[in-house]
């Protein structure tokens, strides 16, 4: 079902825009330019990934196999429209991987990066050579050698191949413990495999850093940003965000006992609670953050490194903007209203008089609205990705007020406020008409699509608004 709807919202756009916007005033998304041709969808490095598996002992029939398990994966994300490519943003990140790798040209030929739409602080590299970039990483990120630090870790696991080694060892360990009743002997073993992984892939990834023209003191700072905090934020002010004529925030919904409280439940939820309650650390996937900057420091220290580059990233935060606005723009288009609304409101900070991320909040806030008229916010709020911020935590609590008319209050009265800055503008007045319709009713609606008839005869709405007016 999410494949299907990215194909449709994505893969049928023209030309990819230019980072070259004037973020201030307006954002024109990335749009897909081209079709998926077969050079994207070519393994990196088929031959080489063959070989090495050969050499480590595989038969030919199981590395059949796993190429075409792994082509299958990788083109899904390709085709599906999961993946920007002959865009901006993506022709800049393999630019930072062309540095990064600038002293192993034979490696470089051998990797490939693209950046996907995915929302979370991560990135993934298949074992042919693919690596792949979520946007919502890239968001986070907050200067070019980080990138590259993230970019260097990837790298690292793909010339170590350890995903073949871990599949390795789980078949020894498995051939090994057959006659054993063992049911999670397999499944730790292979957490700890991945645990010294990871280790393993900072330390080379520090070792390709420290060979390039990036500071490799910044790689550890990127391992500290997948532990997504808003510590560097000023806390919203979500009173003057939605208090108006219409609504008021009621700040005892929003208290600094009730964030700490949804804190502290969203801890106890974690997915790991139980692991972390049953099994050492030496179990985890993926070994405490703490523990792998520390590693990384230890290892710079014992050596004569210093940085002596010089750190212009004017292009970087060009590209980081555009992909914060991407980022909420993609939880918008998958139904994500909530991250999309969390999203809006750290862009409104810097860019408060921006047309698109106003309007994406509006959509946000009406669907979130209908989701809860149709008593469906809740789950809705359950299945969206949480952020254990203090400022997330707020805007969760206060999208949980019980009554569905204040709710609606809260939406209606900021479409409402922002109708004379934005009141010509073809995407507003069709929100406007829809939240009025929402919250007063289809008469009083009739008035703004009467508006909007009257003005955008020839608006691509125009059927809708036929409807509406009968």
């Amino acid at each position: 079902m999410q494949k299907k709807s990215w194909a449709a919202l994505f893969l049928c756009g023209i030309a990819a825009s230019s980072i070259a916007q004037n973020f201030k005033d307006d954002y024109k998304p990335i749009t897909i330019e081209g079709a998926v041709t077969a050079s994207l969808l070519k393994s990196p490095n088929s031959a080489g990934f063959s070989k090495t598996a050969k050499e480590m002992g595989f038969e030919s029939k199981k590395i059949a196999t796993l190429e075409k398990e792994i082509g299958k994966e990788r083109n899904e994300m390709l085709i599906n429209g999961f993946v920007y490519f002959n865009d901006a943003v993506s022709q800049y990140v393999n630019s930072v991987l062309d540095k990064t790798l600038a002293s192993e040209p034979g490696l470089r030929g051998k990797v490939k990066v693209y950046v996907t739409r995915y929302s979370s602080v991560n990135a993934i590299s298949l074992p042919e050579g693919t690596i792949f970039l979520n946007i919502g990483l890239l968001a986070a990120l907050e200067n070019e050698s980080q990138l590259a630090g993230v970019l260097a870790h990837e790298v690292a696991h793909i010339k170590k191949q350890h995903v073949l080694n871990n599949r390795k060892k789980i078949e020894k360990i498995k051939k090994e413990e057959e006659n054993v009743y063992n049911p999670d002997g397999n499944v730790f073993r292979n957490l700890s495999f991945s645990r010294d992984n990871e280790f393993e892939a900072d330390a080379v990834g520090l070792s390709i850093m420290t060979g390039s023209d990036y500071d490799a003191s910044e790689m550890g700072r990127s391992l500290e940003l997948l532990e997504f905090t808003d510590t560097n934020e000023t806390t919203f002010n979500l009173e003057k965000l939605f208090t108006n004529e219409y609504f008021k925030v009621d700040t005892a919904e929003i208290s600094k006992k009730k964030i700490k409280s949804w804190l502290k439940g969203e801890r106890n939820n974690d997915d790991n609670a139980t692991l972390l309650g049953l099994v050492e650390d030496i179990y985890l996937t993926h070994p405490e953050i703490e523990k792998r900057v520390l590693a990384l420091k230890e290892i710079l220290k014992s050596t004569s490194y210093k940085f002596a580059g010089k750190k212009n990233e004017g292009e970087f935060l060009k590209i980081k903007t555009t992909a914060k606005f991407e980022l909420m723009n993609n939880c918008l288009k998958t139904g994500n209203y909530v991250r999309s609304a969390y999203e809006a409101i750290r862009l409104l900070k810097d860019y408060p008089d921006n047309k698109f991320v106003n309007l994406c909040l509006m959509r946000s806030l009406y669907w979130l609205s209908h989701l809860r008229e149709q008593d469906l916010l809740d789950k809705a709020i359950e299945k969206s990705v949480h952020i254990p911020t203090k400022n997330f935590a707020m805007l969760n609590l206060l999208l949980k007020k019980p009554d569905i008319s204040e709710y609606k209050k809260l939406m209606y009265g900021y479409i409402k406020l922002q109708e004379d800055k934005l009141k010509t503008n073809e995407e507003y007045l069709l929100q406007l008409a829809m939240a009025t319709e929402a919250y007063l009713g289809k008469e009083a609606a009739g008035v703004f699509y009467r508006q909007f008839a009257a003005k955008f005869p020839s608006s691509n709405y125009a059927t809708f608004i036929e409807e509406k007016l009968k």
